[in-house]
């Protein structure tokens, strides 16, 4: 097993900045310049967002349940952290494929439908998901306490067509107005047994926030020391 790198040259920089956040544009937010770093956040609960699941993909959702959703008791009513998945804004997501030379015309094209909101092919959201596992192992940037991070999860981007009206929704434009590029979760060190599982409903019996903008933590990392698991 090995894990590949992005590209961290001032050219490449240039390059991704160049090309803006449209999505974030699209939402009239602010776009951040790429400076070879990705803002994380840590949710210190669980996320369950079936619909989105359900809209992705039958190859991607086959691997998924091969081999993490069988880990966790009753997994088709619940979808949570022990999965190992990432949410990445799209922005972000297309950052991290351009810096490892994974980004073609054809992405590209059906990257920009989405930002217009134009109808896509089923079949196109294919390209988005191609079961890529990809991990962070270095320190987080900005602390004090030199501490080591180490992320190891599936890369699931966030598409806005298909996490419309959802609880996701939220999370996307929350994490892109405040700069966040990626959120995991802290209980996915536990295993399944020990985790947070709960329906929908009973988080909201809890009063949690309807928008699920729920506690987190946040952390900067050196996009050096990520990169796909091969």
């Amino acid at each position: 097993m090995s894990v590949t790198s992005l590209s961290s040259s001032e050219s490449a920089v240039d390059y991704v900045n160049s090309k803006g956040r449209l999505i974030a544009r699209s939402l009239g937010l602010s776009e951040k310049k790429y400076d070879n770093t990705f803002s994380v956040r840590i949710y210190n609960d669980v996320i369950i967002e079936k619909k989105y699941f359900e809209k992705l993909p039958i190859t991607f959702k086959e691997k998924i349940e091969s081999k993490y959703l069988n880990s966790t008791v009753s997994y088709h009513n619940k979808i949570d952290n022990t999965f190992k998945i990432g949410y990445f804004t799209l922005d972000a997501w297309r950052i991290s494929k351009m810096l490892q030379g994974d980004w073609d015309e054809k992405m590209a094209d059906i990257f920009l439908k989405t930002v217009r909101n134009e109808d896509i092919n089923p079949n196109e959201f294919s390209r988005f998901f191609s079961n890529r596992r990809v991990s962070y192992f270095g320190a987080e940037l900005g602390g004090h306490s030199n501490k080591l991070l180490f992320h190891n999860f599936i890369q699931l981007p966030l598409i806005p067509l298909m996490i419309r009206n959802t609880k996701l929704e939220a999370i996307n434009k929350d994490m892109i107005k405040v700069g966040d590029d990626y959120c995991i979760f802290e209980s996915s060190k536990v295993t399944p047994e020990d985790s947070l599982l709960l329906y929908e409903e009973d988080r909201f019996k809890e009063g949690l926030n309807p928008d699920y903008i729920n506690p987190y933590t946040r952390h900067k990392i050196s996009s050096r020391f990520f990169g796909e698991i091969i």
